[in-house]
């Protein structure tokens, strides 16, 4: 796993400087944002969080590397965050709320890096009142399986108020000077967190953002706009039972059984979700990788390998009662 440290931008081209557990220096580029940059730790899920974004201070990218067994960076080019709930102190990177906001699609990750180009993807319909997002694909899974904020709503917060466009820009503007950083807008979130505790201080690695409340008006051409998002009811699929994504706690469970910790798989928990969403419904690779934000070539790759060497039968047993096998 890697941690990012900073951005490096020439020639037209991005990429994030980063270093592994062992100090050894790396390159991520944007599109790999979604999976890389970050420790990829088990997504344990903390109860909900709410906090105001104006109650987040500076934090220290050593502190936080340190805290997840990275030596300390030899530059600090990547912002961190601290706030403080319910007696409890979390550190955030910039990278994580990045994520929160362009989601597993990978395709938003390098517009992040080009002036102007919220315009480029976004464009408001005054007939609907929203925000159409172009050029990214755009599903909503008949599924029980999105949880969260829909891209298009996080978008659309980003493209439709003041300070959540400075937060999109800030990003561009901080990579020209080598700094990976995220303005925090004027809202109050509520999240869930994937942290690693130490004592008291939580350090973050994953969020999943369940509502956004504005403090602020939108700009004058999205009036209309709604002044409050959150994530949208999960439909039924008529005649099949809606899947259910692996818990935090399945996930724990079988992580050890298809994570090679010498050659870790991209997004495992994710390969297999889509595994056991394409046996479920019988989808296509294509339909069930685009749920998770998968590759469906890779994952029916993954799937053959896994089949072949007992892992999924061993994954099956694990999750035998009550679940479907892959």
């Amino acid at each position: 796993m890697e941690l990012v440290t900073g951005i490096t931008m020439a020639d037209g081209r991005v990429t994030a400087d980063a270093i592994d557990t062992q100090g050894r220096s790396s390159a991520v580029v944007p599109t790999e944002f979604a999976s890389k940059g970050l420790p990829n730790l088990p997504a344990s899920l903390n109860g909900v969080v709410r906090t105001n974004f104006k109650e987040w201070r500076p934090g220290s990218l050593e502190e936080y590397a340190c805290a997840l067994d990275f030596p300390p960076p030899a530059v600090d080019n990547h912002t961190v965050w601290v706030f403080h709930n319910a007696g409890r102190r979390y550190v955030v990177p910039a990278l994580a709320l990045i994520r929160t906001f362009a989601r597993r699609r990978t395709l938003i990750y390098p517009h992040l890096f080009k002036p102007q180009s919220l315009e480029d993807i976004c464009a408001w319909d005054d007939k609907v009142a929203q925000v159409m997002v172009q050029g990214i694909p755009d599903y909503l899974p008949r599924q029980a399986n999105l949880v969260g904020l829909l891209h298009k709503d996080t978008l659309g917060w980003m493209f439709c108020f003041p300070s959540a466009r400075r937060a999109w820009a800030s990003v561009y503007l901080a990579a020209k000077v080598g700094r990976l950083h995220l303005e925090l807008p004027d809202a109050t979130v509520t999240m869930q967190l994937g942290v690693r505790s130490c004592g008291r201080t939580d350090y973050v690695h994953t969020i999943r953002l369940m509502g956004v409340e504005p403090e602020e008006e939108p700009f004058e051409f999205a009036s209309r706009h709604a002044r409050f998002f959150e994530p949208p009811p999960r439909p039924e699929v008529e005649g099949v039972a809606p899947y259910v994504p692996l818990t935090d706690a399945e996930w724990n469970a079988v992580a050890d059984i298809v994570v090679n910790v010498e050659r870790p798989a991209a997004q495992p928990r994710e390969s297999l979700d889509t595994m056991r969403l394409k046996a479920h419904e019988g989808r296509s690779w294509a339909k069930a990788a685009a749920v998770f934000g998968t590759s469906s070539t890779r994952v029916a790759t993954l799937h053959v390998n896994w089949e072949r060497s007992g892992k999924l039968q061993r994954v099956n047993e694990r999750l035998a009662e009550g679940c479907s096998s892959v």
